[in-house]
C-alpha cells in the first residue's frame, strides 16, 4: 500500500532515486511491499559493504545474496548483491529456502 500524501516524508524532498536502482526499489515493493525511506539505501550499502549484513550464498565471484533486517520496519529482505550494490529483492521464499540450506550446513 502505497502511502498518502499526509505520510510524505520530507526528507524525499530534492532527493532522488538512481535510474540503475529503480529495479531494486520496484522488486523490494512487488516481493515485500516495502518502500524505503530516505537514507535506509544507504545503510542497506554501508551493511553489505562492512560485513553487518548476513552473507547467504555466495553466487558469483562478483555476486552474492544477503539477508538484510530494515530496521524501521523489522522486516529481513534478500537482496542479490553485484559489485557490492544491491541489484534486485530476491523473493521470500527463495531466500528463506537458502538461509535454512546455510543454517544447517553451519550446524553440521
Amino acid at each position: 500500500m502505497l502511502p498518502d500524501d499526509s505520510e510524505f516524508d520530507s526528507r524525499w524532498v530534492g532527493a532522488s532515486i538512481r535510474k540503475d536502482y529503480w529495479h531494486f526499489y520496484r522488486q523490494l515493493f512487488r516481493r515485500y511491499g516495502l518502500i524505503l525511506a530516505p537514507g535506509e539505501f544507504s545503510k542497506i550499502v554501508a551493511d553489505i559493504k562492512s560485513g553487518r549484513a548476513r552473507l547467504i550464498r555466495q553466487v558469483k565471484n562478483d555476486a552474492a545474496i544477503y539477508r538484510i533486517r530494515i530496521n524501521r520496519t523489522g522486516d529481513r529482505v534478500y537482496i542479490l548483491v553485484v559489485d557490492g550494490m544491491p541489484r534486485t529483492a530476491w523473493p521470500v521464499a527463495a531466500g528463506k529456502r537458502l538461509a535454512k540450506k546455510v543454517t544447517a550446513s553451519s550446524a553440521a
